[in-house]
């Protein structure tokens, strides 16, 4: 009995091993940065002078989709320095430890919601638009 008994505790502690071997693996896996990707468009012209003109027209609507966007994220930048201002005041009138942070400094412009209408406009001009994936952080 004595031999089996040993046996089986030997057996126990070598899975026991190999758990934490293997979770330790998982662990460290999760832990190794994952590679980031940003999309990239390559855009063929057409050659027709009325696809050319097509495209100049598609652009100029990009543009003012991104007029827009940067209009509302001016608006939003000021309302939040205006909170900034205003949360500077509160602590000082109420000489407390208030926590101001001027939030408007973390607003970064985005203008991707224009691509996919400027990309159908472009390809309907009789233009290409070739999508690429490229990696811009943790590639290797």
């Amino acid at each position: 009995m004595g031999g089996m008994e040993g046996a089986w505790k030997m057996r126990t502690q070598i899975i026991r091993l190999a758990m934490g071997i293997l979770f330790f693996s998982v662990v460290a896996l999760g832990c190794a940065p994952s590679p980031v990707y940003q999309v990239k468009y390559d855009y063929v012209v057409p050659e027709s002078a009325e696809g050319k003109e097509c495209t100049q027209q598609c652009e100029a609507t990009k543009i003012q989709c991104e007029e827009v966007i940067s209009k509302e994220l001016e608006k939003e930048r000021l309302s939040l320095q205006r909170a900034y201002q205003q949360c500077l005041l509160s602590q000082s009138a109420a000489r407390s430890p208030i926590l101001c942070t001027d939030q408007s400094q973390l607003i970064q412009v985005n203008y991707s919601n224009c691509l996919p209408d400027y990309n159908r406009c472009f390809e309907r001009c009789g233009g290409r638009v070739t999508e690429k994936n490229i990696c811009v952080r943790n590639c290797g």
